[in-house]
């Protein structure tokens, strides 16, 4: 193990992982049965965007705009429709990064996860991501991370990250951390 149980702190409450701990977990050899490519995505995000789990539970499709800075670089703009007791909390953010740079790099996990939610290899999210939701207009609405429940009435996920909790703890410990070190919050 790499932390040692008498290097845990004593406070309460959730630790931020770093993109330090993102990197080292990233370098895993993934052979276990989590969603991969989804749960990377729903960690980096995590760790670029400092957002809390029920936010990233409740992020659509159509909360996504791309725009091309400059060669390879590109921004992904969020409109965080949902978070810790606010359902309409409509809070606009960026990142910018490579999408065909892997690593703790946000947008290319979110390259790879729009291939699966397409149903096309060739699908592209940072070239024709407005043409492919015009193509299939149904994916606006879906989740873009599925595994969890479908939400309230209102289509809110409140408690449903418990997926995402249970991979988190599963590739920390591989990494060697502590069980529960880091959570979702």
């Amino acid at each position: 193990k790499l932390v040692a149980p008498h290097q845990l702190s004593t406070d309460r409450g959730a630790r931020p992982m770093t993109i330090w701990d993102l990197e080292r977990i990233l370098s895993l050899p993934v052979t276990i049965r989590y969603d991969q490519v989804e749960v990377f995505l729903w960690l980096s995000m995590g760790v670029h965007m400092m957002q809390r789990g029920v936010s990233r539970l409740n992020l659509r499709w159509k909360n996504l705009s791309v725009k091309k800075a400059q060669d390879d670089i590109y921004l992904l703009r969020v409109i965080w429709r949902v978070g810790k007791n606010n359902d309409d909390w409509n809070h606009v953010q960026a990142v910018e990064g490579n999408p065909y740079k892997q690593g703790h790099n946000p947008l290319f996990w979110l390259a790879l996860l729009w291939k699966e939610a397409t149903g096309s290899l060739q699908a592209d999210f940072f070239k024709d991501f407005e043409q492919q939701m015009a193509a299939q207009p149904e994916l606006k609405e879906k989740f873009v991370f599925q595994h969890c429940g479908q939400g309230d009435s209102l289509g809110v996920r409140k408690d449903e990250s418990e997926y995402y909790n249970r991979a988190l703890d599963t590739f920390v410990q591989l990494a060697g951390y502590p069980p529960k070190f880091f959570t979702n919050h």
